[in-house]
């Protein structure tokens, strides 16, 4: 071979060489970047999923929340009227005053009087709570957060035993009990009611 066939051999190979270089950069490396970018989106996607899922579970959460109340009223509101609610009041305040250290003294309607009742609650009652104090305010502050049919109103306390680095108290506290989520709701949106 002659040193030009041997030159113009070298020529071709290096077109062919920069040829396919060229290809390369002009298909491969585009489409190595959309390949990034789909993975990034998957990636965005994925998240998305997983936000969704949790929103899922609250909203579960939320309607299992929801079956809880309606049951709870189903029990409380059932045939007896005042005083099967007052019964059950009762019981769960007993559960949560034994879940406390505390006792239930007594309950007791607050008012005799029915006008001291407010529109869209069924009646306010005073139930006394007895032990030490920091396990009675502690029961009193679990009060509305296991039940919203059940406001806190008023606490007053009276001191019961001064003997001992614990003394024992009485707290008396005032409550509002709800026969429906509807009268609560309605009693909640006249509460945020901008005034005129």
């Amino acid at each position: 071979m002659t040193p030009e066939a041997r030159s113009q051999l070298r020529i071709a190979w290096s077109i062919v060489a920069c040829t396919a270089i060229a290809g390369f950069a002009a298909v491969v490396a585009p489409a190595e970047r959309r390949i990034g970018a789909l993975e990034a989106h998957a990636a965005e996607l994925a998240a998305l999923a997983d936000r969704n899922a949790a929103l899922v579970a609250r909203i579960g959460s939320l309607e299992q929340t929801r079956s809880s109340v309606h049951a709870e009223l189903a029990r409380l509101a059932g045939a007896g009227g005042r005083g099967r609610i007052a019964a059950s009041i009762l019981s769960l305040l007993d559960g949560e005053a034994r879940g406390h250290h505390v006792s239930v003294t007594s309950i007791a309607p607050a008012s005799a009087q029915p006008s001291a009742r407010d529109s869209g609650r069924e009646e306010d009652v005073s139930v006394t709570l007895r032990g030490r104090y920091r396990d009675v305010m502690a029961a009193v502050a679990d009060v509305p957060h296991h039940d919203v049919l059940i406001e806190v109103l008023d606490v007053s306390l009276a001191r019961v035993d001064a003997r001992g680095l614990f003394p024992n108290v009485d707290a008396t506290v005032r409550v509002a009990l709800y026969p429906s989520t509807d009268d609560l709701l309605q009693e909640e949106s006249h509460a945020r009611a901008p005034a005129h």
